[in-house]
């Protein structure tokens, strides 16, 4: 499974690299520092209001490490729908997001199998709504970012290239 396969290295990275482009600043300091990171233009008072109030309920049921997978993935998502340059990659998402949806301990039931099935769904929702309105309010910056992140061979992702016209440009012809 796409999930329990990570290594370390990678699950640190994933984590740190959501929190980082989300910029959830409550989780980060449970997991890595992420001291001279870029960062997109800073969510308004709203956002971080809405953000806040999401994270807090997500986090009651779902572990650091889910949030940053699903934070990522939304991501990946949100850059996709807003970015021209980029693309999604199904596959990895559809593993990554099966993975955290199915993750359950041996003696949970089937009904606790589904309610962390569905919570993690919804929460995903939830992530990927918050970072597209994100995106959304500096959509320059947020791309800019999403093909740089794209583009950095050292880094796992959900995202690839898919247009010539790099660095990003909103006029950039939809493929």
């Amino acid at each position: 499974m796409y999930f329990r396969n990570f290594n370390r290295s990678f699950a640190g990275a994933v984590v740190l690299s959501s929190l980082v482009m989300f910029g959830t600043q409550s989780i980060a300091q449970d997991q890595a520092s992420s001291e001279g990171a870029a960062a997109d233009a800073p969510p308004s008072p709203a956002m971080t209001r809405a953000r806040d109030v999401a994270l807090a309920r997500i986090s009651q049921d779902l572990s650091h490490e889910q949030i940053g997978v699903l934070n990522l993935i939304a991501h990946a998502t949100a850059a996709a729908g807003l970015c021209v340059d980029i693309g999604l990659d199904e596959g990895a998402v559809y593993g990554a997001l099966a993975d955290v949806t199915h993750e359950a301990t041996d003696d949970e039931s089937e009904e606790e199998a589904a309610r962390h099935r569905d919570f993690s769904l919804i929460a995903f929702g939830v992530l990927s709504g918050i970072m597209l309105q994100q995106g959304a309010e500096d959509e320059a910056g947020f791309c800019a970012s999403a093909v740089q992140l794209a583009q950095d061979p050292d880094v796992e992702k959900f995202i690839r290239i898919v247009s010539s016209a790099v660095p990003y440009s909103p006029e950039a012809p939809q493929q």
